[in-house]
């Protein structure tokens, strides 16, 4: 499932801009030959223009136009990719609903197709062998563009991943943009790209931004996360570059007390889970404006409140939803009714509460649902894997010894009033591990006072090339920047007192019960959210 998002404006004018997000998903059959067959559908998606939104869910599966649009998106687009790279163009599955849409709505049919041409959800040919600035160029036949030229060169390898810049020319259209593709079979990670496209037809001249990902890569946080990138790496730098970190401070305000130990953020320990797992219910809304009825989630993450004593924090988790069951009133599955998780990780905090509408809402039904079928649902499971917290085992660690309890703590003495600690970030294959903070200690073994501060490696990597779409970096690239903890203190440090946060993702099961009307309305005067 990738996030692809949308902002179109009129070519070199300043009114406004159109906004499109959506939710994808991507299969891909490969023959024997070399050749692929792709599959695109649309799962959810939102515009906005100024003034206005409107989500697919506004639309009516009875009602004929926007049957047969709903009808057209749920099939999906297709396309077969040759051995060699060249495609044959992307054609709707469900021809009928594309004849339907066209008939009845021939604009939103074409910048649709234009879309789906232009979109990047289609795996690239590439070579076996590749070099950081090797060139790659590859060619696609489209219905509105004619021959689309891809100029490609490799920025950067790992075994499994090749990041690129992109260059793209066609009938009308020019831009460019970087990537980062699995090299086993092509399949786009991430990607942004800036286009322009020319007049056509009766279509005006506009320039648009693209920017899609694969939703294991997080892209909402990514999105939320847009512009602290643009101050956060000169401003931890200049923290740095100050006493007490560049130097020892005369202020001794600038070493305060040694934290106490806190739990790791998003980790809850079993009997937190629990109650967890005991708030979650769901109800059905109705609103003349939406097309169906529409669920509506809701629970609480642990107590509420964050298990560090901080009265600001809220409790928050992290869930990665691997399947969705829902069952009628005498707890029968619903055989007509399916679902696709979407969300990895779905992030809980607090009083939380979703609806379809939402684009943080973590699965989602096909567009063609009747309001029926959600009339029917009376129980709803996800199966979901959970990263809980284990406990914390404690290590003390002296100068040039490494950590036994977590080797990817690696502990960098740089002063002997300066210490480094660096992890990366657990990737989403591991399953378990620890994670690890530090206190300082002086030659009697009590904790110091000491300056510390986290430095979040995907937001640090200074950006070379800000605003050049083939040249800033990736999320991807950033979150492969290691995580550090900085200290410094007035005093020689003798050794550190590691804790390490032993964690394991867990598989549950999370049954939401279901709220009638007439509970809704008195969960609200109670005070419920």
């Amino acid at each position: 499932v990738y996030y692809v998002g949308l902002d179109i404006r009129l070519a070199g004018q300043d009114r406004g801009t159109f906004r499109q997000r959506s939710l994808n998903s991507l299969a891909v059959d490969t023959a024997a030959d070399g050749s692929a067959h792709l599959r695109t559908r649309i799962l959810w998606t939102e515009q906005r223009a100024p003034g206005e939104t409107q989500t697919v869910l506004d639309l009516d599966p009875e009602v004929g136009d926007e049957r047969a649009m709903l009808a057209l998106l749920d099939g999906g687009f297709e396309l077969t990719l040759a051995a060699d790279g060249t495609s044959t163009g992307m054609r709707a599955v469900d021809q009928a609903a594309w004849r339907d849409t066209v008939t009845l709505q021939p604009q939103a049919a074409r910048l649709l197709n234009a879309e789906q041409q232009l979109g990047g959800l289609q795996p690239l040919a590439l070579p076996s062998q590749l070099a950081i600035g090797q060139r790659i160029t590859r060619r696609a036949q489209t219905r509105d563009f004619g021959e689309l030229t891809s100029q490609m060169q490799v920025q950067s390898l790992t075994p499994a991943e090749v990041v690129v810049s992109v260059e793209l020319t066609g009938t009308d259209v020019q831009g460019r943009g970087r990537q980062v593709l699995q090299r086993a079979d092509g399949m786009p990670i991430e990607a942004r790209m800036q286009l322009t496209l020319a007049p056509r037809d009766d279509l005006p001249a506009t320039e648009q931004r693209m920017y899609l990902a694969r939703m294991d890569l997080d892209p909402l946080q990514r999105l939320e996360s847009e512009t602290l990138l643009e101050t956060y790496p000169a401003m931890i730098q200049a923290h740095l570059d100050a006493p007490p970190f560049s130097a020892m401070s005369s202020n001794a305000d600038d070493y305060p007390p040694s934290p106490p130990e806190e739990r790791v953020p998003g980790l809850l320990d079993m009997a937190a889970l629990k109650q967890t797992e005991g708030s979650l219910k769901f109800a059905v809304n109705r609103d003349h404006r939406d097309g169906r009825p529409l669920i509506r989630i809701a629970g609480r993450v642990g107590t509420g409140a964050s298990p560090n004593n901080d009265p600001d924090a809220l409790a928050l988790t992290a869930a990665t939803p691997r399947a969705v069951h829902f069952f009628d009133a005498r707890g029968k599955r619903l055989a007509n009714l399916s679902a696709q998780p979407v969300l990895d990780p779905w992030v809980l905090v607090g009083d939380f509460h979703a609806d379809e509408k939402d684009i943080a809402f973590p699965f989602r039904l096909p567009l063609n649902t009747r309001g029926s079928q959600v009339d029917a649902i009376r129980r709803i499971r996800l199966d979901v894997d959970v990263d809980t917290h284990l406990g914390t085992e404690v290590e003390t660690l002296v100068p040039g010894a490494l950590s036994r309890r977590n080797p990817n703590a690696q502990v960098q003495w740089t002063s002997p009033t300066r210490v480094t600690v660096q992890q990366a970030l657990p990737w989403r294959a591991r399953t378990e591990g620890y994670w690890t903070t530090a206190v300082p200690l002086d030659a009697q073994g009590r904790e110091m006072p000491a300056a510390m501060v986290d430095v979040h490696g995907a937001h640090a990597l200074a950006d070379a090339h800000p605003g050049d779409p083939a040249q800033s970096p990736l999320h991807w690239e950033r979150i492969r920047q290691p995580e550090r903890l900085e200290i410094a203190t007035a005093a020689p440090i003798a050794a550190l007192r590691l804790r390490h946060q032993r964690w394991q993702r867990q598989p549950r099961q999370w049954t939401f019960r279901y709220l009638a009307p007439d509970a809704v309305e008195a969960d609200t005067e109670d005070g419920a959210n």
